[in-house]
């Protein structure tokens, strides 16, 4: 997946959302409003060919010497002579000296792009931690997923944005710590919502804002009033609300 399909599918998912166009004319808008907060793949050169390759943030330090998966041929270790009698010294710069670090790690996966650490999946940008997932923009770790942007930490959701640490949930936008959510924004520590905005430790719940319930048909009038809201300036409030919601 390159940059425009990103943005492509992007626009699709925000589209089903929020019934309207999404603000981004670049991958760079994308990331600084969605993704700015998710350690994502970055590049580093291979120390072998030059060439551009990615390598997924660490929670320890990185070596500094890389290689992509791609370049890696099988290696046979060398017999040593038996005069021979390195120092351990010797051997751990030996070691050091020829050691190259894996990025750009992709199994068993297509149409991966600017990702590492990818596995039996198809249609990724720039995202790691993948598995059995399709259609993914600017994620981590994720497993049995399918059309998620900017999210973290969610397994068998589909078709959100910024989700994380969830479970089961579709068509959402900015839910965390829940499970079984669909069609709903804004949400937290929540179990089997439907149609909900702005809600926090509910269960089992349709038509609710702000923990407040409301009929079906005021629900969406008050839904679409506050679309209509949080696209004013191109999205202004939106990103001033993702900023006061953290």
């Amino acid at each position: 997946m390159n940059q425009d399909q990103a943005l492509k599918l992007t626009n699709q998912i925000w589209q089903s959302l929020f019934n309207q166009p999404s603000p981004f004319a670049s991958i760079n808008q994308l990331k600084n409003l969605l993704a700015k907060s998710i350690p994502l793949p970055y590049p580093v050169a291979s120390s072998l060919s030059g060439k551009t390759t990615f390598i997924t943030p660490a929670y320890f330090p990185t070596p500094k010497k890389f290689i992509g998966l791609e370049e890696i041929k099988p290696k046979k270790p060398a017999t040593a002579p038996p005069e021979a009698k390195p120092s351990p010294e010797s051997l751990i710069q030996t070691w050091l000296k020829n050691y190259l670090y894996v990025s750009s790690k992709i199994v068993s996966s297509n149409q991966v792009a600017e990702s590492d650490n990818i596995y039996y999946s198809v249609g990724v940008y720039n995202s790691c931690y993948l598995f059995k997932s399709q259609n993914i923009v600017c994620c981590r770790q994720l497993g049995q997923c399918q059309n998620l942007i900017a999210s973290y930490n969610n397994e068998g959701c589909t078709n959100s944005i910024r989700l994380s640490e969830s479970l089961n949930s579709s068509y959402c936008f900015e839910v965390s710590w829940s499970n079984k959510i669909s069609r709903s924004f804004f949400i937290h520590n929540s179990y089997d919502l439907y149609e909900c905005l702005f809600c926090y430790h509910l269960s089992s719940k349709k038509y609710c804002i702000a923990n407040i319930q409301f009929p079906r048909e005021q629900y969406f009038n008050l839904k679409d009033q506050i679309i209509t809201y949080l696209s004013q300036n191109n999205w202004q409030n939106l990103e001033k609300i993702i900023k006061d919601f953290h």
